[in-house]
């Protein structure tokens, strides 16, 4: 039997939220993740990562994860690729 997961915290959904609006702030995503999550955008998108491979995040903002998903795949997929002639 595998434990169950914790539900996602209110931080987790302001990630997600966030995420799905990541483009309105181009310029200044750095500063406004550092300012609404007290971290590093490495940390942020780490997080977000790790959320997006969680059944939580998917029921919660399907949408978001789904595109995210697709996002993280092509780009695995244009790094396997590009390693082979």
């Amino acid at each position: 039997m595998t434990p169950p997961q914790p539900a996602l915290t209110e931080q987790d959904k302001a990630m997600l939220d966030f995420a799905a609006l990541w483009w309105r702030y181009a310029g200044a995503q750095e500063a406004e993740i550092r300012e609404r999550f007290d971290c590093s955008p490495t940390r942020y998108w780490q997080r977000v990562h790790h959320l997006i491979g969680t059944p939580e995040a998917a029921v919660y903002a399907p949408a978001t994860v789904n595109r995210l998903r697709r996002i993280v795949a092509r780009g695995r997929a244009t790094r396997l690729g590009s390693g082979r002639s």
